[in-house]
C-alpha cells in the first residue's frame, strides 16, 4: 500500500532536448508542500481482424495530465510553471498568449507491505507543461474551509520514449538523492541510454600572466576527446554547471593564451564537445599579473 507525497520539484528544461538522455534542467524549484498528486494517462489504441478474429493490437502513449494540489506555491513558482506574466514577487498576470515552459515535475511517495516493511518510491515525469485551473474562494462561515492551491500539468513524451519515472528505495534520503539527481543529469534511467552521466571534473590553477591584468591557467587533465574545447566564465564566484550544458556563449580558451582576469576573481573553466554541451568543469581562484 502506498501513503503520502513529500517533497515535491518542478525545473524548466534547459536549452534544447537533447537527442539521447534525458531533458536538461534549469534551477530546481519547492512547489510548497505536496498534498496530492494524480496523473490520467492516456493511449491510442487500434485493432486489425482478420479470420474472425483480432490479430493486431496497437497502443501507444497519446498524452497525459497531473492535477496536484500544493499547500501553497510559492508566487514566482507559479507564475514560472504557467509562463504568466510577472510583477516583482507578488504580482502575476494572465493571458491568452501565455506559454508554459516545458519542465520536469517529481516527489516520492511512501510504500508500506503486509511485513509492516516501508519503501520510498520516486515519481517523476521528464516532460510536462503547466496548465492553468480553476479557482475556488469561498467566503467564511460557521466553519473554516481550507483550500488548497491546484496546479495542473500536461504530460508529454520525451525523446527519451518515457513519460515517467519510477524508482524505489529503502530510506527518505536515498529516494531525495535520486530525485535530486534526476533534475541534475546524474541518475540514472532504466532503458534510457545516455542517463547518469556525471560531469567529469577539471583540476585547474592560475598564475600570475606575461601581461598585467593577464593570468595563466593550466588543467592537470587530459581533454576527454580530440575535437573537445575549453570555455570559461570569470565573476565572483564559481558558476554551477551540469552534464550536458550549452555554454556557447562562453567564452573560449585555447587552452595556452594568457586570460585577462583579475586577482582573487574565481574563474570557471568548462570543456566542451563540438556542440558546445559541457562534459567536465572546474574551477580555480585568479591570481593575476599586477603589474609589480
Amino acid at each position: 500500500m502506498r501513503y503520502g507525497a513529500k517533497n515535491a520539484r518542478w525545473a524548466p528544461w534547459q536549452g534544447d532536448e537533447p537527442e539521447q538522455g534525458m531533458p536538461l534542467y534549469g534551477k530546481t524549484e519547492d512547489m510548497g508542500g505536496i498534498n496530492e498528486s494524480n496523473d490520467t494517462i492516456n493511449f491510442a489504441e487500434a485493432s486489425g481482424y482478420a479470420d474472425n478474429g483480432e490479430k493486431v493490437k496497437v497502443k501507444e502513449f497519446a498524452n497525459g495530465t497531473i492535477d496536484a494540489k500544493m499547500l501553497a506555491v510559492p508566487f514566482p513558482v507559479g507564475s514560472a510553471i504557467l509562463g504568466t506574466a510577472t510583477h516583482g514577487q507578488t504580482g502575476r498576470a494572465y493571458g491568452g498568449d501565455d506559454h508554459a515552459p516545458f519542465g520536469g515535475y517529481g516527489f516520492y511517495s511512501c510504500y508500506i507491505d503486509g511485513a509492516n516493511k516501508r519503501t520510498y518510491t520516486v515519481i517523476f515525469y521528464p516532460k510536462v507543461q503547466g496548465s492553468t485551473t480553476g479557482s475556488n474562494y469561498k467566503t467564511k462561515e460557521d466553519q473554516i474551509t481550507l483550500e488548497y492551491d491546484a496546479i495542473s500539468f500536461n504530460i508529454l513524451l520525451p525523446k527519451c520514449g518515457k513519460y515517467k519515472v519510477e524508482e524505489q528505495f529503502d530510506t527518505e534520503e536515498e529516494a531525495q538523492e535520486y530525485l535530486d539527481g534526476l533534475f541534475a543529469g546524474t541518475s540514472v534511467v532504466a532503458g534510457v541510454a545516455g542517463s547518469g552521466v556525471e560531469l567529469g571534473n577539471l583540476t585547474v590553477q592560475s598564475a600570475a600572466g606575461t601581461s598585467e591584468g593577464d593570468t595563466k591557467l593550466t588543467v592537470t587533465e587530459g581533454k576527454l576527446a580530440e575535437t573537445d574545447t575549453y570555455k570559461y566564465r570569470v565573476g565572483d564566484h564559481e558558476e554551477a554547471v551540469k552534464y550536458g550544458e550549452d555554454v556557447s556563449g562562453w567564452t573560449a580558451w585555447d587552452g595556452q593564451a594568457d586570460v585577462k582576469a583579475a586577482t582573487g576573481l574565481t574563474l570557471t573553466l568548462v570543456e566542451c564537445d563540438d556542440k558546445s554541451k559541457a562534459v567536465a568543469a572546474g574551477h580555480c581562484t585568479v591570481t593575476a599579473n599586477d603589474g609589480e
